[in-house]
Formats: structure tokens, sequence, C-alpha cells
């Protein structure tokens, strides 16, 4: 066959060495790639040892855990420091979540109750309006508008009663206020978790320009919170560093249920070359912030709220008008991991207390909750610590090795697609949709990312080029780190060299 082999009749001596020496590099190419990757001699492999030394971070901030979860029994693929307790981060979802798939189950529901406490006559409510809260962590507006609006649609327009809010089935007294860790009490990340969890707890200060003018306003909306304006128009775009707005509100705000809401203020310089940006804040406790959020609701349905604000107990002969239900704990995990939501992490660690030893739900109960299924199902999780479930805390620790150990049991779990399925795709979505652009098959891996000052973690799953799945753990900790590009680089070098494995 022509071109199937070396001949001397088609080329010259030279010609046939030069064939020679591209048949030869060609082979030890190809030989390459089917061999196992380099390790260096600290037992990172190459690619990782290269990244730490061209970024000035030294190996022992790392740890590192790859285990084939086919054979878990084997010795790892990689281990590097994997018993050094670190702070994983909001890698420390990725427990919480697998154990309420598990204890839960992935059909798991949530559901509001609206009571009524008199009479309904011509459209007004001779008594108070309430609203019980079981702890769902997806009560987004649009959910609450569904429910408020199936409430309306049965003829409900005035109450003239209060709004009471039953958030008893969790208990969070005692535990640290918003921010304490960090000292930024309003930012979105920091929302307290409540078992009446309206919109997160957090809304956007929205923010656009146009026609020379800059303008801001909130979304949802929240009958009686003021918004102070104090902008105008700079240089720049959408670009992060161009928008350094400052969203801000008075202390004092932590004030009696029947005190006027605080006024909240934006100050600064929006960039004119930005049309519209938003910036997510936490602003108020969880019933004031309900409070408000009904009330502008019901508001917008041309009905009307006479009395003021509540939290109490649903009370005695009290008639049920409505419930809604949540969506499904399969796709509630999603939100949580993907995005790595910590407020809805946190509820969900204090259902698990609740489901387990009886409302209400404690921190202190979820945590016990998560230990027992641990030791149900003999996961070694060594040295862990959690404080709330989210990783919002300065005390979590684990080390790489038992982290990946929990993988390896959630690639085992009966709820394995649910589970992996709650992870970001690297390259394409959630917290790892900008990762490893450059690899043509970055989206066989799905990672869970975690960053805290000083820290920054993964863990998850990645499937071979020959479709080993393995579980993968690592965690950095070192000053200024969450800041650093380098620890993307180590990150990504390592997750690389794993998706390029047979």
């Amino acid at each position: 066959m022509a071109g199937a082999g070396l001949t001397t009749r088609s080329m010259s001596r030279a010609g046939l060495a030069r064939e020679v020496r591209r048949r030869l590099l060609a082979g030890a190419a190809a030989v390459a790639l089917l061999a196992p990757g380099r390790v260096s001699a600290g037992g990172l492999p190459e690619p990782v040892a290269e990244a730490l030394e061209r970024h000035r971070l030294p190996a022992e901030s790392l740890s590192v855990w790859v285990q084939d979860a086919a054979a878990p029994d084997e010795a790892p693929l990689v281990s590097h420091r994997p018993d050094v307790p670190r702070n994983p981060a909001s890698t420390i979802k990725l427990i919480t979540t697998l154990a309420a798939l598990e204890e839960l189950g992935p059909d798991y529901e949530w559901e509001t109750r609206v009571y009524v406490t008199g009479p309904v006559r011509a459209g007004r409510l001779d008594g108070d309006l309430v609203l019980v809260g079981s702890g769902d962590p997806y009560l987004v507006v649009e959910q609450l508008w569904r429910l408020l609006a199936a409430v309306r649609a049965r003829g409900l327009e005035t109450v003239a009663g209060r709004l009471v809010i039953d958030n008893t089935r969790f208990s969070v007294a005692g535990e640290p206020p918003p921010g304490e860790f960090d000292g930024k009490p309003y930012r979105a990340y920091n929302a307290p978790p409540d078992a009446l969890l309206v919109n997160f707890n957090a809304l956007d200060v929205v923010v656009e320009s146009g026609g020379g003018e800059v303008r801001a306003w909130t979304e949802p909306p929240v009958a009686g919170l003021r918004l102070r304006t104090r902008l105008a128009l700079g240089a720049g775009g959408c670009a992060r560093r161009d928008l350094r707005l400052h969203v801000s509100r008075p202390l004092a705000a932590r004030s009696p249920l029947d005190a006027p809401l605080p006024e909240l203020t934006v100050a600064g310089r929006f960039p004119r070359g930005c049309p519209r940006a938003a910036f997510p804040r936490s602003v108020l406790p969880p019933p004031r912030f309900a409070d408000g959020v009904v009330r502008a609701l019901w508001a917008q349905m041309g009905g009307w709220i006479e009395g003021g604000l509540v939290v109490a107990p649903v009370p005695e002969g009290a008639a049920l008008w409505r419930r809604h239900r949540s969506p499904p704990l399969a796709l509630v995990v999603r939100g949580i991991n993907k995005f790595s939501n910590n407020v809805m992490s946190r509820n969900l660690l204090l259902t698990l207390g609740a489901e387990r030893f009886g409302p209400p739900g404690t921190p202190d109960k979820g945590r016990r909750a998560v230990a027992a299924w641990l030791e149900r199902k003999e996961i070694e999780a060594s040295h862990l610590r959690i404080v709330n479930g989210a990783g919002l805390s300065r005390e979590t620790r684990i080390s790489a090795r038992g982290l990946g150990r929990v993988l390896l049991a959630g690639e085992r779990s009966r709820f394995r697609p649910e589970f992996a399925a709650s992870l970001p795709l690297v390259s394409i979505d959630g917290t790892m949709r900008t990762r490893l652009l450059r690899h043509p098959e970055a989206a066989r891996a799905r990672i869970k990312t975690g960053r805290l000052d000083g820290v920054r973690a993964v863990a998850g799953y990645v499937r071979t080029r020959r479709g080993r799945t393995l579980a993968v753990a690592v965690l950095q900790e070192y000053p200024g780190i969450h800041r650093a590009a380098g620890a993307a680089a180590v990150q990504d070098a390592l997750l690389g060299w794993l998706l390029d494995r047979d």
C-alpha cells in the first residue's frame, strides 16, 4: 500500500533518516500521552509543583488527596499532606448536602402555611394574617408572590389585624451575629438563617445609568425601607474594579419590631459606561425583611395590612388558608452547591437537626445529625469540625483525605446522580464557569469551590479520558491566598493533569 511503510524507492537516504526520526518522535509522544503523568519528588504532579514554584507558594500551604472511586482501598493517585486539618471554606457544603440527600431524601419538601385568626367578610379579615415557616431555603420572591396571590384569590383584600410570623421551627439563639468573622454584616453571603427565610434574606440595590442620570432602587421592594442615593456619574465600565459603590445603613437599625425601618444609603461614583449593576445586600433581620416584602407584594396586589408585625407561634384556633410547598431537595442542593449559597446551606443544617432530633432545629442538633450520619455510613472524616454547615467560620476543619472519603461515599450513594449534578461543571456553570476555559474536556470535572480570607479549596469529581471517576480534594491555606491568582493556577494545574489521564 502506498505510504504504508518506509521504502528506499520513494526517498533519498537523508529523507529516509528524517522519516525515521519523525516516526520515533511521534511514537515517543504517543507513549507520553498514554503513560501516567510524572510526579515530583514531593508527591505532587509536576504541573502542580511548577505552579507552586512559579507563584511562590510553599508546598506546605497545600493539601491534596486524589483517589480512584472504583478502587477506594488502593493507594491514592495523589497524596500530599492529606491529613493536615485545614479550613475547607465552602467545600464543607458537600457534607451538608450529601447528608441531607441521604437522611431526608431527594423528594423532601418544605411547607409554608398561611392562617387567619378571624372571619373574612367582604374582603376584610377581622383578625391577623399568619405566616408559618418550616425552613424553606428557596422561598424566593416569585414563590412568595404565588403564595400571596393564592390567598388574595380567595377574596381577602384588607387585613384589619397584624402580620404574624411564626419562625419557631428554628432557633439560632446564641449564634454569632452576621459578619462577626469578617466584619461585613450586610453582605448577602452573611445573611442569617431563619425558618421563614424570604428571598435568602437579601435584596439587590440596583443602579442604572442613562441620559446623563443615575438611578437606584431595591429588588424586591421592601415596604417602609427608604433608599437614599448619593450617586454621581464617573468614568469606567462594568468591570469589578470600576464598581466601588458603598451601600450602608445605620447600626441602630437593630431596633424593636415597631420601630421605623432604617434608611439605606448608596453612595459613590457609578461608571458612565455601565448601563446597570446590582449590589446584593442583607440589611434587615429575617422577620423584618419578610414583613417588608410581604407588605410590598400585598400592596401591589391591591391589598392592605393595617396592623404591625408580631413574631410569635401561630395562635390556637387559627384557620389554615393555604399551603405552599418548596421545590424538592434534589433541586435545592443544586442552588447550594453550584452557586455556593451560604444561607440555604445553613437552613439545610437546621432542617437536618429538626428532623432528626425534633424542633426547634439548632446548629448543634444539625451537627449531631451529620455526625450520626457519618458514623452510620462508616465514613472517617478526619479532623472534621462543622460549625454552621456553610463554611462561614474560622473554626471549620477537615483534612483533604477526610473530605475525599465523603466524596467516595457520594459516589457510592444511591442518590449519586442528584449529588453529582449539584456540583458546578467546570468551564460551564456555577462558581467554576470561568475556569479551565482552554481545556477542551474541562466539563468532565464537577467541582465545588471554597474561599475565605487566607483559604482556597476545591473538591469534587474528575472523569478521566477512559471514564474513570476520581475523587479530588484540594485545601490551601496561606496569607492572602484568597486573592492570589496562583491559588487557582495550582488547582487548575491539578485538574488539567487529571483530565488528561487515561
